[in-house]
């Protein structure tokens, strides 16, 4: 169905819009665009001097500050045994 055909369909099958509130809902998106900033005014000085796609490699140099810059907490003797957690979940001897 090409578009000709599909407008024609629509315009008989669809009611009419009121004229007034198709002037209102027009006039309140105006209103909404204007008072959007517009795109790539008022960016901060971290967005002017990194290139979009940075935040993950920023998020990865900040994740291994972090680990390389803070103290592991001491590990309790109950909890150095790796399998301790999975031996705690409740599983039976019977197979599925």
């Amino acid at each position: 169905m090409n578009d000709e055909k599909l407008d024609a369909l629509l315009k008989r099958a669809l009611p009419e819009p009121d004229p007034a509130a198709t002037a209102r809902m027009r006039a309140r998106l105006a209103a909404e665009i204007a008072r959007r900033p517009m795109p790539g005014g008022g960016t901060s000085f971290w967005q002017r001097i990194l290139p979009a796609g940075c935040g993950a490699l920023g998020m990865a140099a900040i994740c291994a500050f972090w680990l390389v810059h803070t103290k592991p907490a001491p590990v309790a003797e109950s909890s150095a045994d790796v399998l301790s957690v999975v031996s705690a979940l409740p599983f039976s001897e019977d197979n599925l």
